[in-house]
């Protein structure tokens, strides 16, 4: 069973965006929250497969199909998704524009290249994803949104995590079991 952390008001602004966007809340409202909110969830096993679905966030839990929208986390979603292994997305392959990352001998951290920038990352690349020409990574100790237009890099958590998820409006990252959700990053 997942269970919500306690909220305050603005971070489950995100959910309620979430709830907005996937069309099934009061009114279908299309509301657009304050930049970060994030809400956060602690789940019974480590998510996988995190994929953003229709404004909605759906994942695997322990092996079973889930999504996060209106401050639940329900049962629904591609249960053949679940079935197959989760591989994160070190190397950032598949994501355009075209993403290398490289090790530098005899060094603890990453650095992602894209045509006219280069990242230094802390630590070693764990996951990544993109929405247009922002990127999200994920190293052991940092998750950073990189804005390819800007050549710009936030840092969002000094934690790091294993698995992302990013579209235009909203991304995801998950360490173990915690599961963070966050609207209005632009």
């Amino acid at each position: 069973m997942s269970r919500v952390r306690a909220a305050s008001a603005p971070a489950l602004g995100i959910l309620a965006a979430l709830l907005a966007v996937s069309g099934s809340g009061p009114g279908d409202a299309r509301a657009r929250e304050r930049p970060a909110d994030r809400v956060v969830l602690h789940l019974g096993a480590p998510p996988q497969h995190l994929r953003f679905v229709d404004g909605a966030l759906h994942f695997c839990e322990g092996g079973q199909p889930r999504i996060a929208a209106g401050g639940h986390v329900r049962s629904g979603g591609a249960a053949a998704a679940c079935a197959a292994p989760d591989a994160p997305n070190a190397a950032c392959s598949g994501i355009a524009p075209e993403v290398a990352v490289r090790s530098p001998p005899g060094e603890a951290d990453d650095v992602v290249d894209w045509d006219a920038w280069s990242l230094p990352v802390t630590g070693r690349v764990h996951d990544c994803a993109a929405a247009g020409r922002v990127a999200l990574i994920a190293t052991g100790s940092r998750v950073v949104l990189a804005d390819l237009d800007r050549q710009a890099a936030t840092v969002l958590a000094r934690r790091g995590a294993d698995r992302v998820a990013i579209t235009a409006d909203a991304l995801a990252w998950a360490r173990g079991r915690t599961l963070v959700l966050m609207s209005g990053y632009r």
